[in-house]
């Protein structure tokens, strides 16, 4: 997908009847940032959505924002540069494995990963460069049935960042997003 054509798709999702664009998007940057753009919706003058953990300094200009008259123009606001960085210590876990734990091969893998639907409770979350609609469509009957229990299934993606392999993701996730709308259990 081109940027001009994320920049419309995202454009369209965040102004959905909010007075709100979105201005610009560099999908292609090197380091990932969360702390550039914002949608801060305000219902009856009181802003919605801001994080908790938004300092002071953003918070009173959300406010001066907030209570402007929505039929003005907005309030521009410097950039004041990059946050300084927070130096976190890790956290250290004792963890101790076998051989045994180590699940391989393919096979293996399913068999384990049917174990962990079949026992799940209220959540599996998914976490796979490629997931292909045939996979899931073997392992349906398996996915209904956990829905029937009221399982929710999230799946995240995450693979290459080029044209060809988001292309082969999104239809492969509109595939897989047809079969379950079409399953009145896994919908």
């Amino acid at each position: 997908m081109s940027q001009e054509a994320n920049l419309a798709r995202l454009s369209e999702v965040v102004a959905q009847g909010w007075d709100e664009q979105l201005a610009s998007i560099d999908s292609r940057t090197a380091s990932v940032r969360d702390d550039e753009y914002m949608v801060v919706r305000v219902v009856d003058g009181v802003p919605r959505g801001l994080p908790e953990a938004a300092g002071d300094e953003l918070r009173q200009i959300v406010d001066a924002v907030a209570a402007l008259d929505s039929g003005k123009p907005g309030l521009t606001v410097q950039y004041s540069g990059p946050l300084p960085s927070r130096q976190l210590e890790p956290v250290y876990h004792h963890c101790s494995f076998s051989q045994d734990d180590l699940i391989i091969g393919g096979s293996a893998q399913r068999v384990e990963f049917e174990k962990l639907i079949a026992n799940a409770h209220q959540r599996v979350i998914i976490h796979s460069t490629f997931i292909k609609a045939s996979d899931v469509e073997a392992l349906f009957e398996t996915i209904r049935t956990a829905c029937r229990r009221g399982v929710r299934f999230s799946v995240f993606w995450g693979a290459e960042y080029d044209e060809e392999t988001e292309s082969r993701n999104a239809a492969e996730a509109v595939k897989i997003m047809e079969m379950v709308s079409k399953d009145v259990d896994a919908a």
